[in-house]
Order: C-alpha cells, then structure tokens, then sequence
C-alpha cells in the first residue's frame, strides 16, 4: 500500500486516485494481519497508513449507487446472511453479535485498528480469520 499511496494510486484499483475518486469496479479484498504482539513488544508505530479500512456506508449498511454498494446474500455455514460489498473497504467486518451466534472462533487481538471512511481510527478487539463465505 505504502508503494501505491507514493505512485498516487487508489488502494483499490490503478487508476490514480483523486479526492471524489470512485473506483470503476467492484472488489472483494480480504486481509490477513498480522499475529499479535507478544506481550512486552514495543508499541505498534501508529503512523503508518497500512491499516484495514472501512468506508462509513458499509459500517453502516448504508447502500448507495452514488458510493458503490451492494446488498447481497451470504451463507457462512447454514445461517444466511446479509452483506454489504463495498468498493472502499479493504477487509471484511463482522458484527460481535453475529459472529457470536455462528460460534465462530474469535481470536484476541490488541493491536488492531480500522480507518473509518471519515478518517476516524476505530480499535478492533477480535479477529475471525479464514471464514468460508458463499456468495448467492
């Protein structure tokens, strides 16, 4: 990401990135961070721009043809859901509830942080790697 943000390209596409920019397509992008910390390590360096991001209208469940959203059904295992795809947001998020009544395993995590569409940097308390998700 540092080397798109320096190239001045979107996160998300390769088009160059602009305020108001949009991207043409949509994506579904999922991230994997890193394992926490052991405790004792030095603070996480808060500068850097390298964090999962969200757009506001996803947190939401705004849906927008102005921002690029789109409802959808999703099954995780027998339960279908409703979710809301994005083209700002760089990772997928869960609602605590919702992951809590899939019993889905949540792993701790201290040092994770989203940027909010706003700009806003919102700590994240778990982490739920490698869900199976199907789309339709």
């Amino acid at each position: 990401m540092a080397q798109r943000r320096a190239a001045g390209l979107c996160y998300n596409c390769d088009d160059k990135f602009v305020y108001g920019h949009k991207c043409k397509r949509l994506f579904i992008l999922e991230g994997v961070p890193d394992e926490d910390e052991p405790r004792g390590a030095a603070a996480p360096d808060n500068s850097s721009t390298d964090e999962p991001a969200i757009s506001l209208h996803a947190l939401t469940g705004i849906r927008s043809n102005t921002y690029h959203t789109m409802r959808m059904w999703v099954n995780i295992g027998t339960v279908r859901l409703t979710a809301l795809l994005d083209s700002g947001s760089t990772h997928n998020f869960m609602d605590s509830a919702v992951a809590s009544r899939l019993h889905l395993p949540a792993k701790h995590s201290t040092n994770m942080h989203v940027t909010v569409g706003n700009g806003d940097r919102v700590a994240c308390s778990s982490r739920i790697p490698d869900i199976a998700m199907v789309v339709g």
